[in-house]
């Protein structure tokens, strides 16, 4: 395991389109969807950390974090970006893998190779989903990293009420940071399984069944390759698109 590497998660429970969508449930595994994608993340050897509101409603996730032993850390619900620059500066992370839980099938086989072409290439910020032009990954496959230096920079410099919802726009959007794309062989940014609305909730939990009766672990090729044959699935959620709600 790399210690100069954290993974940092948002959450929250104030979604207007599927509220409390984290404590919904993930109903092959008996969990809840911050339960299963905490239990998936541990598999990566990283030090994670929930980084929530800190605000009477999202008091049920927090508790709900504090009964399952999952780490947390509590900011601002409006500033994000200070949320993640205030979570980083307490555990002290030199580089942050920024993963949010909207994407509880994300796969982490490949993160140790975007964390060496983030090392090698010498980035402030590297990403699988951004630019959303540049994207050959699903949308809910979303992995970014980027440095506590940039975060630091970003958290000072950012008066943009957009950019510190959002955390990471001025990585990818603005030519102060050094930005790359981990880019598939296949372009597969078509495929579709955030968690945003009730019917990727329905995608999801057919994904996850279908992963449990096959003991697949998840990866990007297994899910896509379930949603390319059961196109009902695919199909339930195909009106939505990466990055409609920015």
């Amino acid at each position: 395991m790399n210690e100069d590497f954290g993974i940092v998660v948002q959450a929250r429970t104030g979604s207007s389109r599927l509220p409390s969508k984290v404590l919904l449930p993930v109903v092959c595994h008996n969990k809840t969807f911050i339960q299963f994608q905490y239990d998936r993340l541990l598999d990566s050897g990283y030090k994670i950390v929930y980084a929530i509101p800190e605000n009477i409603e999202n008091a049920p996730l927090k508790e709900h974090l504090e009964t399952n032993k999952i780490p947390f850390f509590c900011g601002s619900e409006s500033d994000v970006l200070g949320r993640y620059y205030q979570c980083a500066l307490s555990f002290q992370f030199k580089n942050i893998i920024r993963i949010t839980s909207d994407c509880p099938l994300v796969d982490l086989t490949f993160l140790d190779k975007m964390i060496c072409d983030f090392n090698e290439g010498s980035y402030d910020y590297y990403s699988n989903t951004t630019p959303l032009e540049n994207s050959t990954f699903p949308d809910g496959s979303d992995i970014e990293i980027f440095s506590f230096k940039s975060l630091e920079k970003a958290h000072i410099e950012e008066s943009s009420k957009k950019y510190r919802e959002h955390v990471t726009f001025q990585f990818w959007r603005t030519n102060k940071y050094k930005s790359g794309t981990y880019r598939n062989k296949d372009n597969l940014s078509n495929f579709r399984y955030t968690l945003d609305h009730f019917s990727d909730f329905l995608v999801i939990n057919s994904i996850t069944s279908y992963l449990q009766k096959k003991q697949m672990i998840g990866t990007v090729e297994q899910v896509c390759e379930y949603l390319s044959i059961n196109q009902e699935i695919f199909n339930l959620n195909k009106n939505h698109y990466a990055g409609e709600n920015w």
